[in-house]
């Protein structure tokens, strides 16, 4: 792999901007474009490589057949990321190619209707497609539930590592709620070798997250900010950093740990050569030493000395509107980590249903609680749970935890 996280690297900036400014519009896939305008994806790639990027995305941020579908091009899912790929490296040199994998564009259950499975199918259809590449980089997602999927499906699916960042909103949560430290404790739980944010506002408004993550895990970090905020100006959208205002926190990012970083909506090969002018005077900051964390989407907490109360869960509150008792159990527990046992679960076949409606209204992490033979069981609950679980299992069970990066007591 070419991507070294051991020191700073400049990534590119918005492929869409470039692309806009030779004929793409808004109502077009711009994945098509790896197809019917080859020489236009062509020409951004060299673009960011002359600029100095030490790192290019594929072509290919709405590449999910869900997205596509959107345009009658979900057929051609893995015909547009091959081609996508074949692009970014023919130009890349002796830059790293890292694959752009955005967010379906629906809500998870209870809020919409899109379930584990069918984001999972949809992602593992375009990372198989994806083969050759550095790393994956699930970007602009603004749901734990849909970063955890994508990551599933990466590990799953594919052997290339995996970057995440989020988008967040002026609140500094994501649009479902999810904490900066949410987002980058389930990540590095995963296996994500790199974390951080993307898009959202202008450098500023990555900062404080960006600050946040830095925090709660060990791993290094991502910054690609937006070119400020976007304007409407003579009918055009500009927007409101330039060049040099845009890598004026360059050295705050690289303090915080941030060792990739680029640019998002509105920024261009001229802005990447300003950002790379300052990272050729800064030296990665020290490797953090942060301890362990628990996480549901909402709240996190340190996993050493974590004490809990727990309720026993059965088969009927899997089912049906069983979570309502559930949730009864769980308000009568006086711990900042609830405990789930599960020994007398037996079918777990509606943990995500489940899940998604006692997690929404408990926000506490969660620690399972299963005995030996229940391997099945606690897959199906860590799988589908939408943070970082602490379990208290026996040895049998160990292997099961690790896949899902629960932390084990």
């Amino acid at each position: 792999m070419k991507l070294s996280l051991d020191r700073l690297n400049l990534y590119d900036g918005s492929k869409g901007a470039l692309l806009q400014s030779t004929g793409l519009r808004g109502d077009e896939a711009s994945d098509l474009w790896n197809v019917e305008h080859a020489d236009a994806v062509f020409s951004v790639h060299r673009a960011y490589v002359e600029a100095g990027c030490d790192a290019i995305q594929t072509n290919t941020f709405t590449g999910n057949p869900i997205q596509l579908a959107r345009h009658g091009l979900a057929g051609r899912t893995a015909e547009l990321n091959e081609k996508a790929v074949a692009l970014a490296c023919a130009e890349a040199g002796n830059a790293s190619v890292i694959a752009s994998v955005g967010p379906t564009g629906e809500l998870f259950a209870p809020m919409g209707g899109l379930t584990f499975e069918r984001a999972y199918s949809a992602f593992s259809e375009q990372i198989k497609a994806l083969f050759g590449v550095d790393a994956v980089h699930f970007e602009t997602f603004g749901d734990i539930a849909e970063i955890r999927t994508g990551i599933l499906a990466a590990r799953e699916n594919s052997v290339a590592p995996v970057i995440v960042t989020a988008t967040f909103e002026a609140g500094g949560r994501t649009l479902s709620g999810n904490s900066p430290e949410v987002v980058a404790i389930v990540a590095s739980s995963l296996g994500a070798i790199a974390v951080g944010a993307n898009c959202s506002g202008g450098p500023s408004s990555l900062l404080a997250p960006i600050q946040a993550m830095s925090k709660v895990v060990n791993i290094p970090l991502v910054a690609k900010p937006n070119a400020g905020l976007p304007q409407l100006v003579d009918g055009k959208t500009v927007f409101s950093l330039n060049a040099d205002q845009f890598s004026s926190l360059t050295s705050d990012f690289v303090a915080a740990g941030v060792r990739l970083i680029g640019g998002c909506c509105g920024t261009t090969p001229d802005y990447m050569r300003s950002l790379g002018k300052k990272l050729a005077a800064l030296s990665p900051a020290p490797e953090r030493n942060n301890g362990e964390f628990i996480c549901s989407a909402f709240e996190f907490l340190p996993a050493d000395d974590l004490s809990f109360d727990c309720f026993a869960l059965s088969d009927e509150m899997l089912s049906g509107d069983g979570a309502y008792d559930a949730l009864d159990e769980a308000d009568e527990l006086d711990t900042d980590a609830i405990g789930i046992d599960l020994s007398n679960v037996t079918d777990a076949s509606d943990a995500e249903e489940f899940l998604s409606e006692f997690c929404i209204q408990c926000k506490s992490p969660l620690v399972f609680v299963a005995e030996d033979g229940q391997d099945e069981i606690l897959e199906k609950m860590l799988r589908h749970y939408a943070g970082r679980a602490a379990v208290k299992i026996p040895a049998s069970l160990v292997p099961v935890a690790e896949k899902y990066g629960a932390y084990i007591l």
